[in-house]
Order: C-alpha cells, then sequence, then structure tokens
C-alpha cells in the first residue's frame, strides 16, 4: 500500500498539467492564475513539512500517511467541482497538506523494513519515477472526456487511507520525539549536506522537465512525442537503476554509487547542452535516467541511517522541503539564465552544479562512513 501510495506523492501537480489549459478556459484564469493551480500545492507542501515530521514521529509514519491519503483524495476531488478560482486554489492547498503527509509518510513507513530496505527504497525510486510519466498521461485521457474527469484520479488515494487506518498500527516510542527541526539539525549537523544534495539532484532533475521541450525546439524538434519519448527513456532508466539498486549495493558501496550518479548527472547535462543530435539527447536522457535512480536512492537510505529513529519524521519532512525548496529555486533561477542567455547555458550550467554535487560527495566520504550507509 505504502509503493502505491508513492504513486500519487510525486504527481500532484501533474495530473493537472495536461488539462490545465482547459481548466484556465472554463475558470477565465490569466497566466498567472493557472501557475497559482499548477505550483500552489508545492509550495504548501515545503512549508507544512516540518510540521508532519513531527507528526510523524509523535503518532506514526502509518497513521500520518492514511490520514494523509484521505486529505489527499478528498481535497483533489473538491478541485474536481470547483467553479471559481478561490475554490479551486483552497482545494489545491489542502492538497499540498495531504501530499506533504503522503510523500514523507511512505519514505518513513517503507524505510521500516530493516534489512529490506535497500529493495524497498529501489523499487520506491522505481515507482515514483514511473508515475509521473504514467499518471499525466491517464490525467490527459480522461481529460478528453472534460478536465474535472481528470480529478477522479486524486479519489484513489481514499480507499487507501481507509484500508491502512483500519489496520493495526504499531504504537510508537515517543521518548526522543520532541525538539524543534532546527535543534534536531543542530545534533545531527552531518545530516545538512545531504539534505542540500537533495535540494541539488531534484532540482536538476526539474531542469529536464521545465527545459528539455525548449532544448527539443531549438534542435529543430517540436513534435510532442519526440518530447514524451525522452520523458520515457528518463523514466525507463532511471525505475531500472532503482529496481537494480539491491544488488548493484552488493558489489558497490553508496560513496560509490552516489559519485556514479552525479558524475552520470554531468555527462548527461553537458550532451544536452552541447549535442546537436537528436540521437545524443536520447542518450542522455538514459544516462541521466541512471544517474537519478541510483542518487536518489542513495540519498534516501543515508539520510535514514544517519538519523536516530526517533527522529526520522522530522529530518524526512525536511529532505521533503528541501526537496520541493530544490524545485522552486532552480526552475526560477535558471529560467532568468534561460531568458537571457540560452537553453543551452541552462544545461551547462547545471552541469556545473552537477560536478560541484560530485565534489561535495568526495568531501562527505567521511561521514558516510562514520555515520551513514555500512
Amino acid at each position: 500500500m505504502a509503493l502505491g501510495a508513492s504513486s500519487l506523492a510525486v504527481v500532484a501537480s501533474g495530473i493537472v498539467a495536461p488539462v490545465l489549459q482547459l481548466i484556465r478556459d472554463d475558470l477565465h484564469l490569466t497566466t498567472t492564475a493557472a501557475g497559482l493551480v499548477v505550483g500552489s500545492n508545492g509550495a504548501v507542501v515545503a512549508l507544512a513539512s516540518p510540521a508532519i515530521g513531527r507528526a510523524i514521529d509523535h503518532c506514526g509514519a502509518w497513521r500520518v500517511l492514511g490520514i494523509g491519503l484521505l486529505a489527499y483524495g478528498i481535497a483533489g476531488g473538491i478541485g474536481g467541482l470547483a467553479t471559481s478560482l478561490t475554490t479551486l486554489l483552497a482545494s489545491r492547498l489542502l492538497l499540498g497538506v495531504g501530499v506533504a503527509a503522503v510523500f514523507s509518510g511512505t519514505t518513513v513507513a517503507l524505510l521500516g523494513y530493516g534489512a529490506d530496505s535497500d529493495r524497498v527504497a529501489g523499487w520506491r525510486t522505481a515507482v515514483m519515477t514511473a508515475s509521473g510519466l504514467v499518471w499525466p498521461v491517464v490525467a490527459g485521457l480522461l481529460g478528453g472526456f472534460g478536465w474535472r474527469t481528470s480529478f477522479v484520479i486524486y479519489l484513489i488515494a481514499v480507499p487507501l487511507g481507509a484500508a491502512i487506518l483500519i489496520r493495526p498500527i504499531p504504537i510508537v516510542d515517543q521518548s526522543s520525539s520532541t525538539g524543534s527541526a532546527r535543534g534536531l539539525l543542530r545534533h545531527n549537523r552531518m545530516v545538512v549536506p545531504w539534505l542540500l544534495l537533495i535540494a541539488v539532484t531534484n532540482s536538476l532533475a526539474f531542469t529536464l522537465l521545465i527545459f528539455m521541450p525548449q532544448r527539443l525546439s531549438e534542435l529543430g524538434v517540436h513534435a510532442p512525442v519526440a518530447v514524451s519519448l525522452f520523458m520515457t527513456l528518463f523514466s525507463v532508466a532511471a525505475s531500472t537503476a532503482g529496481i537494480a539498486y539491491p544488488k548493484v549495493r552488493r558489489v558497490a558501496g553508496p560513496v560509490l554509487l552516489l559519485r556514479v550518479g552525479t558524475v552520470c548527472w554531468t555527462v548527461a547535462l553537458v550532451i544536452l547542452g552541447a549535442g546537436h543530435q537528436l540521437v545524443a539527447v536520447f542518450v542522455a536522457a538514459v544516462i541521466a535516467g541512471v544517474g537519478s535512480g541510483l542518487g536518489f536512492t542513495v540519498l534516501t537510505l543515508t539520510i535514514a541511517r544517519m538519523t536516530p529513529p526517533n527522529s526520522l519524521g522530522r529530518i524526512t519532512a525536511l529532505s521533503t522541503t528541501a526537496i520541493f525548496v530544490g524545485q522552486f529555486t532552480g526552475s526560477l533561477s535558471l529560467g532568468q539564465i534561460a531568458d537571457r542567455v540560452s537553453i543551452a547555458a541552462v544545461f551547462f550550467i547545471s552541469a556545473a552544479i552537477s560536478l560541484a554535487a560530485f565534489l561535495m560527495v568526495l568531501l562527505l566520504v567521511p561521514d558516510l562512513e562514520h555515520g551513514g550507509e555500512t
């Protein structure tokens, strides 16, 4: 059930994107208002996650996940009934709280599988990556019957949440579940650089999503199917890397795998900035996908294994905040570069950022060896 919930955590905005133009026409929205419809829930996720983390440490991941799924499904469903911008935005804000609970709740719940956590974390990466491709396609197909029909997808979360809440939920040890996130970070300072790495890698992933269509257009490719093929190759490669993670982990340590991940990102971004052939672009999609599948899985497990069990909810919630902050700041700052310089420059600068992340991994080896994965 947690893996199924993970598939919903990453597509709150992806479900809306295919039918956004239909929503604009029906509700007579401006471009700015349409942007708020897509992005408002992400801002709420970043702001609400620390409180969600405290709730997880106090009440347990499964209980918070179940309630979060109910909020996700109900808020999403209400959005499909909206007849004004105010109602739609209100539903999106409540949806953001649900997403925060689902995202952090699934992470902590799945990390509780102990010796099986490598396999489960790899599958989580695969499911979340594939979902970012599959659910928007389903939403687009349903949108053929009207934009409100696409919002039915959100309702899938309601029976999932109910099923989780009616099952026996273990009692949570609350002996160390107090304290602010800031105080927690002061006592777990070696986690901070890893949170920064999560923000950076998610910023790079969002760069592909936003600027890849424009890069293909610069290369003379305007067909939507080309963009779809790029994202499909990226998703398949990332999912494959996630599924293969446990086997790869037996022959390579987390430090090496994270180095490979950041190198993959750097190489892929350089190819995207310099390449002028469509084949090169598609090769870059595969390389970036492998980097994502390895990198995201290693980072999730490393932070979990650096954190005391009774603080895992708060630290995981901070990583959720880092993910959404990275996506927002990356798209905002790189968008300015795209407007003033070029799309190619965006990918070159992103490659430099990825290279800096690789150097950070080299510096963090002692921390990982003494406090992280073994």
